[in-house]
């Protein structure tokens, strides 16, 4: 992905281990801080909220790839309906 949004923790986090930061036009959805080894990467990544950001929100970042590792994240009440 060139422009990559990621969408709960898990996700941000495994965008951020594969080195993805550079190309994360947003994040969403922290529970808890990230481990100190993605510090420095979650900080480039220009955070949507941290709860599932609206539809629009994330339609604003252009994004080609939308991320969640929870089915909630596509559905009416999460982000978007698949």
């Amino acid at each position: 992905p060139r422009r990559a949004v990621a969408i709960s923790q898990p996700a941000i986090e495994l965008l951020l281990t594969l080195g993805l930061a550079d190309r994360m036009v947003g994040a969403a959805g922290w529970n808890d801080p990230v481990p100190k080894a993605l510090e420095a990467e979650n900080a480039k990544v220009p955070q949507l909220g941290k709860e599932f950001p609206s539809f629009e929100r994330v339609l604003k970042t252009e994004p080609d790839l939308v991320y969640t590792t929870f089915a909630f994240g596509f559905s009416d009440e999460g982000t978007a309906p698949r």
